[in-house]
């Protein structure tokens, strides 16, 4: 893994520190190696359905461990994760090319009015 990507520090972190905590969520601790191993996952599961280097995936969602998760397991296949900042989720994904969409429940009526809608993948906060 290119150690000058965010994947390839997330690597060498969790290599490093495996037990030093990377982030908190509703008070749990997920330390780098747990952050480095749910992003592993997320890269199987992307490339599972056909995501591959150079597309887009648009992130839904609030700053969560799954997002931090699906931002490096994305960068692991060299894809890209867009976010959608003072547009639209739907002008987001028109202006991206985004080839799937990762969104919570709480956010998806957004994404109501969006007629070619891509794959879209529900993470759930309590799964954490």
């Amino acid at each position: 893994m290119n150690p000058i990507t965010p994947a390839g520090q997330l690597a060498e972190a969790a290599a490093a520190r495996p037990e030093q905590f990377a982030c908190t969520y509703m008070g749990r601790e997920f330390t780098y190696a747990e952050l480095f191993k749910m992003s592993e996952e997320c890269a199987r599961a992307f490339a599972a359905i056909g995501v591959h280097e150079d597309c887009r995936v648009m992130l839904h969602m609030p700053l969560i461990p799954q997002a931090l998760s699906c931002f490096y397991g994305l960068n692991m296949l060299g894809a890209a994760a867009v976010i959608p900042v003072e547009i639209s989720p739907a002008d987001c994904i028109s202006q991206t090319g985004a080839r799937a969409v990762v969104t919570i429940e709480g956010f998806y009526d957004e994404l109501d009015d969006i007629p070619q809608l891509p794959t879209t993948i529900f993470a759930r906060p309590q799964d954490t």
